[in-house]
């Protein structure tokens, strides 16, 4: 598993962006003074417990579906997008 993962990171990392600049923006960002901005470790704090609940919940669900029923979860969640943005497009959702 661990493995796996080196394997993507270094996918990743090798992987151009569409214009061109590579990741260097992308890791800049990481030690930029926007993480010591007022109340950013607050809500990284609180985020925290969301994130490991997610991660936890996402876990489980993808070990107890099957493979039918979660292309069957994933058709309904489309067909439920594709009809919202209709009738968003059609001005019904105003």
């Amino acid at each position: 598993m661990v493995l796996g993962v080196g394997i993507l990171i270094y996918i990743a990392l090798r992987m151009p962006i569409a214009n061109g600049m590579g990741w260097g923006p992308t890791v800049l960002f990481a030690f930029t003074p926007l993480w010591f901005q007022p109340g950013m470790w607050t809500l990284i704090m609180l985020l925290l417990p969301c994130m490991v609940i997610g991660y936890t919940i996402g876990n489980h669900l993808h070990l107890r579906l099957s493979v039918a029923t979660l292309r069957g979860g994933i058709a309904w969640l489309l067909l439920a997008n594709g009809v919202l943005l209709i009738l968003r497009a059609t001005g019904a959702m105003s």
